[in-house]
């Protein structure tokens, strides 16, 4: 079996459990806030590190382009918190969730592989640090659906692996 079939199969849900996916929204919707905190909170401690050693653009405007899209990701989930889903929208949702975590995964490390050349043994490895850390607590936050947990883990470790 391939690679990529093994993970269609692990990533999609089962549609016998349609009340599975308004389950997994109302769990995930708990702990996102949580995750974009944690986020921007590490965003800006790696930036700030950085801060006087890498140009400006990497260390305070793009830093402030990505924690503005995190805030309004989380005042968008903020919103949502008490209303009910129906199945469709809850399908929806979490979908667009995957590809919302996918694009952001993919723009924080980015960004972090940007810094790299700027820092001398110690700021690298705090980039290895921030990914590593930053990587394990979206995923913990994701962990009710897999597939967005997935496909953050992936976009994530896949570069920083093939990178280091």
């Amino acid at each position: 079996m391939s690679v990529l079939r093994q993970y269609r199969d692990i990533a999609t849900d089962p549609a016998a459990a349609p009340d599975l996916k308004v389950a997994q929204w109302k769990a995930v919707r708990r702990q996102v806030p949580l995750l974009y905190a944690m986020l921007v909170a590490n965003t800006v401690i790696l930036a700030s590190t950085y801060h006087g050693v890498a140009p400006i653009e990497l260390t305070v405007y793009i830093p402030a382009v990505l924690t503005l899209v995190c805030v309004f990701r989380t005042l968008m989930w903020y919103r949502t918190r008490s209303e009910d889903v129906s199945v469709a929208l809850a399908d929806v949702r979490l979908r667009a969730m995957v590809w919302a975590g996918a694009g952001l995964a993919i723009g924080f490390t980015a960004w972090s592989f940007s810094l790299y050349p700027y820092g001398d043994a110690f700021l690298r490895s705090q980039i290895a640090f921030y990914m590593g850390i930053t990587t394990i607590g979206c995923i913990f936050c994701l962990m009710h659906v897999r597939s967005a947990a997935l496909a953050v883990g992936i976009c994530v470790l896949v570069p920083f692996t093939a990178f280091s």
